[in-house]
């Protein structure tokens, strides 16, 4: 069974978490690696790069597209310094995702057919009409590839540094909260606020356990 994990904004320009996250992930992956019948797909956008880059001159929609194929070759490098395995491609690569400017298009053919690996980091860079690079915003992202792929699971992360320091509790497992609530409003990524679909918050630790579910937050849109 596919699963997708976020990366948002904030998150990935947090050397802390990132290497946390890459922890997480090589501690699970031979359990992933187990089941033939799926895999675990990251998605990710861009950073505080971004605005890094816009500083030496840069266009935005430029400096987006240089952050975010730019972000993919450091996961994939910081992945593999804790020994995960995984593939790491932008969507417009082989036109895995396409849009036309109102709509996005998911190639699940083509992400079928790459080789069998416990991960797949996938950038939210999609083919333009022309087969150019262009931005979607996360969010509309994860839900063409949710509902293309039928995935059930979507994880992502606490924005408080503090939630990073939860340990798993048993009675927490699937414990269902609403996106209007004061306290999961507060904890939500800006784009994913409140969800466009069903959620999982996670910490990194709770990430390590999966497939179970102990301690994680189900999120329902408001």
């Amino acid at each position: 069974m596919n699963y997708l994990v976020l990366l948002d904004y904030g998150h990935l320009d947090n050397g802390v978490f990132l290497t946390s996250f890459a922890r997480a992930l090589s501690q699970q992956q031979n359990a992933i690696s187990q089941k033939k019948n799926g895999r675990a797909i990251i998605l990710h956008a861009d950073s505080e790069y971004t605005e890094r880059l816009i500083q030496t001159g840069m266009m935005r929609e430029e400096a987006r597209v240089r952050a975010v194929r730019d972000l993919n070759h450091r996961l994939i490098a910081l992945l593999a310094d804790q020994g995960v395995s995984a593939i790491g491609l932008n969507g417009f690569q082989k036109s895995m995702v396409r849009t036309d400017g109102a709509e996005t298009h998911v190639n699940r053919k083509e992400i079928e057919r790459l080789p069998h690996q416990p991960y797949l980091l996938l950038s939210n860079l999609a083919a333009d009409k022309d087969g150019k690079p262009v931005f979607i915003p996360l969010a509309d992202y994860a839900e063409a590839i949710r509902k293309e792929l039928n995935i059930q699971d979507i994880i992502l992360f606490s924005t408080l540094e503090k939630d990073e320091l939860l340990t798993r509790n048993e009675s927490d497992e699937k414990k269902t909260r609403s996106a209007t609530e004061p306290e999961i409003s507060e904890r939500l990524p800006d784009q994913f606020n409140p969800p466009p679909f069903p959620v999982l918050m996670s910490t990194t630790e709770m990430l390590t356990h999966y497939p179970s579910k102990t301690g994680m937050i189900s999120i329902n849109p408001a």
